[in-house]
């Protein structure tokens, strides 16, 4: 459980070993991302009181400061993806917590300001968003593993900075299009590209899927 720093020439050096307690959180499994400098990402455990997962901001130097704890209510828990900058505004999704424990969609500043932008509802407004988020126009898109359908496949949704939200597809739809979508790549000439890690034919081994704005 460490942030580490590696050259080209494979000199590897450990910036951070994470505590797992008090604020500094423990578990980071997302991608770190650049912003002026500075690292940011998220621990999926740990942090005050709750142990719901923190945001986190470390310097190349190894100076690493735990920006926000979630309290896993309203506010999210199990922030597994990483985060996107947007105009210098971090944007993320935690997997459960929130008003229906089904996840959440939230923004925060790289001062620890945190505000949640949308909660899912599960059912057919999908679970469990697990996947990074994609900026496409100041509009964010991302998947739910759960949720959808009756049998919870999953779903591809989208989200403005201001936090309207909308389901754009619930896989199960048609035949054989994937169930629990595990990422949503990039925007590739306006068309959005992911995965789906079961389904997709008589073996279920996952699917590769393009999807429209």
């Amino acid at each position: 459980m460490a942030v580490f720093s590696v050259t080209l020439a494979g000199q590897e050096a450990v910036l951070h070993t994470f505590a797992g307690r008090g604020s500094d959180g423990a578990s980071p499994q997302a991608e770190l991302i650049d912003v002026g400098g500075v690292l940011y990402g998220t621990t999926s455990t740990g942090g005050i009181n709750y142990n719901g997962g923190t945001v986190f901001g470390i310097t190349l130097t190894g100076a690493e400061k735990a920006l926000y704890s979630f309290q896993g209510g309203a506010d999210g828990a199990l922030p597994v993806s990483s985060l996107i900058d947007v105009k210098g505004m971090l944007y993320g999704t935690t997997f459960s917590g929130g008003g229906h424990d089904a996840g959440t969609v939230y923004r925060i500043s790289t001062k620890g300001a945190e505000k949640v932008l949308y909660g899912f509802a599960g059912g057919s407004d999908g679970d469990g968003p697990a996947s990074d988020l994609t900026d496409m126009n100041g509009v964010l898109y991302g998947t739910t593993e759960g949720g959808g359908n009756a049998h919870a496949d999953g779903t591809v949704f989208k989200v403005s900075t201001s936090g309207r939200e909308r389901v754009l597809y619930r896989f199960g739809t048609t035949q054989n299009d994937g169930v629990r979508p595990s990422s949503l790549f990039t925007n590739v000439n306006g068309t959005l590209y992911g995965t789906t890690a079961y389904g997709g034919g008589p073996h279920s081994y996952g699917t590769v899927f393009a999807l429209t704005p």
